[in-house]
């Protein structure tokens, strides 16, 4: 009677002898001497993950407001001659004026009121410092993508090794258990 995780063949035990050794190094190296010790490692190893991944999205999320904050102010810029010339324009006129430059001025407006919004108070446009933000922004979002390609390699070769532990902790038992058995006949 064999086991279910017992290979079949010469390549499964090849197979299986490499993920010991690999899980052997893994332990070795990290200095861990217990399961407990090993899935503290593990989970420590995918809260370090997670923690990244949401550096990752906030540094998204940052880069998308600023990004918003750089195109409205832009458009705001670029349209603000139109609207003044159509508030400066008589009476009669604008109505005209207004059909004729109809998505400059709501691009305007639209741009305006962005602005006001998210500025509050603090109604100046620092165009500039909102670029270089973006640029670094990009650099740490870039960084990060790196490490946690990384680090999801790491995440799946100790999840591996996790349960090699496991499954050879759990198979000795049952090792044991068949020898018994096998005396009682």
């Amino acid at each position: 009677m064999q086991e279910s995780n017992v290979p079949q063949s010469n390549y499964g035990k090849a197979r299986d002898l490499k993920a010991y050794a690999k899980a052997v190094s893994f332990l070795h190296g990290r200095g861990i001497a217990t399961l407990a010790q090993l899935q503290d490692t593990v989970s420590g190893i995918k809260k370090h993950y997670r923690d990244t991944n949401k550096r990752i999205k906030q540094a998204e999320k940052q880069l998308h407001e600023r990004k918003e904050l750089v195109d409205q102010s832009e458009k705001y810029l670029e349209y603000r001659p139109v609207y003044v010339k159509y508030k400066q324009t008589k009476p009669r006129k604008q109505e005209e004026y207004y059909s004729q430059h109809t998505a400059e001025l709501i691009l305007y407006q639209t741009a305006e009121r962005y602005l006001k919004e998210h500025l509050g108070n603090n109604r100046q446009l620092n165009l500039k410092g909102w670029k270089k933000e973006i640029a670094i922004l990009n650099a740490e979002k870039n960084r990060l993508y790196d490490k946690v390609y990384e680090m999801k390699a790491e995440v799946q070769e100790a999840e591996t090794i996790q349960k090699c532990v496991e499954q050879t902790m759990q198979t000795e038992p049952t090792k044991v258990q068949i020898k018994r058995r096998n005396m009682e006949l």
